[in-house]
């Protein structure tokens, strides 16, 4: 069942992103605005990769191990992704708005399917 949401998530990602490349294309955002969302999106997609892989970790384990790697994850998840934003704006010739508008949509988006993930892992 994780792995379904996996392919759920990863298959809705690339449709949005197919959708941004064309409306890059046929100019209806301009390419500063499309590689923007790209950034955004690759730090969501590692925030997910991460979340997953301390997911997959804690699963099955004690209370303790479990809150430990969820909730010191969540932290360490928190701080690459600033590190991450803070470079990205200072260094890259990136839209503000449109990279704070992505990395705010792709952290929610990725969150429902973590929020999923988690409860599937309390049922079994």
């Amino acid at each position: 069942m994780l792995k379904s949401k996996l392919i759920v998530a990863g298959l809705i990602t690339l449709i949005i992103s197919i959708f941004i490349v064309f409306a890059s294309l046929s100019q209806i955002i301009t390419s500063k605005f499309m590689y923007s969302l790209f950034y955004s999106a690759l730090i969501g997609i590692g925030n997910f990769i991460l979340f997953t892989a301390f997911a997959h970790f804690s699963v099955k384990k004690s209370n303790k191990i479990f809150l430990i790697f969820n909730f010191g994850g969540m932290v360490i998840r928190l701080i690459l992704m600033l590190v991450a934003v803070l470079l990205m704006l200072n260094y890259l010739k990136v839209d503000q708005y449109a990279f704070i508008f992505g990395l705010l949509f792709w952290y929610i988006f990725f969150l429902f399917f973590e929020i999923l993930i988690v409860k599937e892992s309390y049922k079994k």
